[in-house]
């Protein structure tokens, strides 16, 4: 990973509300939430993330009515626990809301944020939109519900 992950902690909250505008008669909002961290890379174990997400998750648990909360993802698995989330998110309706916590490695490329799964092997920088997540592949499914 090296000169491509030059920050070793990467967090990023995304939170999207996906109201279309309040109906009458119909006040509550189904809130979601998805905390991730990441610390058991191959090049090595972050000290903060794990850490961190149980913090977060701790915090949220009482305030969000479904949250899930994951540890040292895969790609594989992170792409599938993201899609999860969006299904439940989705089936929820209008009126859901969202957010996404995410803790681990993250950098930049091409003018793009990524995630980097725990699987990871970035040697190049050729290696990094087919080893990482990009931040966009989170956050604009979850912004194009709210024209569902």
């Amino acid at each position: 990973m090296g000169q491509f992950a030059r920050a070793s902690f990467f967090c990023v909250v995304v939170f999207v509300a996906l109201t279309l505008g309040q109906r009458p008669g119909h006040t509550a909002e189904t809130r979601f939430a998805l905390v991730i961290g990441n610390a058991e890379y191959k090049a090595g174990t972050l000290a903060t993330p794990a850490n961190d997400a149980g913090l977060v998750a701790d915090a949220l648990q009482s305030r969000w009515i479904y949250g899930h909360r994951r540890a040292d993802l895969d790609q594989a698995t992170l792409r599938e626990t993201f899609r999860e989330f969006l299904g439940q998110v989705s089936a929820a309706g209008p009126d859901a809301v969202a957010l996404v916590y995410l803790a681990g490695y993250g950098l930049q490329f091409e003018g793009e944020n990524y995630f980097v799964p725990v699987d990871a092997d970035i040697a190049r920088d050729v290696d990094v939109p087919l080893q990482a997540i990009r931040v966009s592949d989170f956050t604009q499914p979850l912004a194009a519900m709210r024209a569902v």
